[in-house]
């Protein structure tokens, strides 16, 4: 890559020598044969999407203290085949492999041994659990017939999507309650690096959900509603984990990534 091409914007560039460039190739590979929502974008470009945002975040609070920490910790992978890189450049990675864990074949034992154990593990913080997710949805379709809900999930949720979906169905309620709840379960315990991962992801996705609906209709014009609805759907479930995050632990690139993520929904 000459120097020519690098993005000043970004505060690390990937290459073919340092990990986060081998981890794009990584995630290439593995996400090879699939494809986004739209059935025209390789899937690959999301993954890319995110750790170029979060990098150019990154480069934006450079100068903060936390950021500034991210930069000058050292991690030392394996001496005999990789060489050490920082804490940073591990989040990257994790960025670009951040759906490797829950959508392809990839191992925890591969990403540890191929780009270190801390980004095995940022990218297992941010893998699904389904389990508890449909847990998380079945508790939440029971309060919401109890009329036990706490109040933001009615109010944000229930009340929000009644107000857009005439006919909304109480699978999309329960749906749309148990992920809430589980992402706002999952990112109040999930590390910091790991919780910077998850909410560029979110952006990203919430960015790149009227280019998916607009080419379904594009491709369909019989497409069923509940397909329609997808944006409004995922969006105030996005409101309701950012109403519930807890922001007393959050840096400013957090809030930062919180504040961008509300507006991008509003």
């Amino acid at each position: 890559m000459s120097s020519s091409s690098l993005d000043t914007t970004l505060l690390i560039v990937p290459n073919e020598t340092n990990l986060f460039g081998k981890s794009i190739q990584f995630a290439t590979l593995k996400h090879a044969s699939q494809m986004r929502k739209d059935n025209k974008t390789p899937y690959v470009e999301h993954p890319k999407s995110v750790a170029k945002r979060l990098n150019q975040f990154l480069a934006q609070f450079k100068d903060t203290p936390y950021v500034q920490s991210l930069m000058n910790q050292t991690i030392q992978i394996d001496a005999n085949t990789i060489p050490s890189t920082t804490l940073c450049e591990s989040i990257l990675c994790a960025a670009v492999l951040h759906d490797t864990l829950e959508d392809t074949e990839t191992t925890f034992e591969e990403l540890s041994t191929q780009f270190g154990a801390i980004t095995a593990t940022f990218v297992s913080e941010v893998t699904n659990d389904d389990t508890r997710v449909k847990a998380l949805c079945e508790k939440k379709l029971q309060e919401y017939r109890e009329h036990t809900l706490d109040e933001s999930a009615r109010t944000i949720i229930v009340d929000g999507l009644h107000s857009q979906i005439d006919d909304l169905s109480e699978t999309v309620l329960k749906k749309r309650l148990g992920r809430g709840a589980y992402f706002v379960e999952k990112l109040n315990s999930m590390s910091l690096e790991a919780l910077l991962v998850k909410l560029t992801d979110r952006l990203d996705n919430i960015l790149d959900v009227p280019t998916v609906v607009r080419s379904q209709h594009d491709d369909n014009d019989d497409l069923k509603p509940k397909h329609t609805h997808f944006d409004t759907e995922y969006k105030y479930e996005t409101r309701y984990v950012m109403v519930n995050i807890d922001r007393s632990r959050l840096t400013p690139l957090h809030e930062e990534l919180v504040s961008t993520i509300v507006k991008a929904i509003n």
